[in-house]
């Protein structure tokens, strides 16, 4: 049976060769692939229903839900985006662009405001590899999965990913918590990992 340790070894293991892969990946290939992945999410029932979604601004080579955000102000969707106080997500009104501060490692982030929790319908959230049965690996810091612990159990959680990012399988610790849906630059995909969101 494996050990606390040997997961956290297969995690960082995993983490090394998805991030070595997405360094690889051509920019305007990604730039494309976030354009897909984005008008996939606007078509989500949940999205299309929510009244207060969180997303994230991307880094690195994480896929850019951006127009999918400005499309939703379009919509009268409040957008919020996440910002680090203290090592905990806090989530605030996205507001206007210019106005973001760099935050932990140099991520641009709302300067103020907290949303509480309660009224958060949809979380859109990167991330560094996911499986088909709901399951993320970050970054290591576990800042999204307590979020997401604190979140409203119909709150429906939504994972952004280019398709090298998917595996079979993603090592888990019980603290780690489960997506009810992925999207990718080539479709969408239900997890049913918590079955009351099966369909979200």
């Amino acid at each position: 049976m494996a050990t606390d340790d040997d997961i956290r070894r297969a995690k960082d293991q995993l983490r090394d060769s998805v991030v070595r892969m997405s360094r690889q990946l051509d920019t305007d290939l990604q730039a494309a692939a976030s354009r897909r992945v984005s008008e996939r999410l606007l078509t989500l029932g949940s999205v299309r229903r929510a009244h207060t979604a969180a997303l994230y601004r991307a880094t690195g080579h994480e896929l850019d839900p951006a127009s999918a955000l400005a499309a939703m102000e379009r919509r009268g969707i409040r957008t919020l985006l996440p910002r680090l106080v203290d090592d905990r997500i806090h989530l605030a009104p996205a507001g206007d662009p210019g106005l973001l501060v760099a935050g932990h490692h140099g991520i641009p982030e709302p300067a103020s405001g907290s949303v509480p929790v309660e009224e958060v319908d949809v979380i859109i959230l990167p991330g560094v590899a996911f499986d088909l049965d709901g399951g993320r690996l970050g970054r290591g810091g576990g800042h999204y999965d307590r979020l997401l612990a604190l979140l409203p159990d119909d709150t429906v959680r939504i994972g952004v990913a280019h398709t090298g990012q998917m595996v079979t399988r993603v090592p888990r610790e019980d603290h780690d918590e489960l997506l009810d849906v992925l999207v990718t630059d080539r479709g969408v995909h239900h997890t049913g990992a918590r079955s009351h969101l099966r369909d979200a």
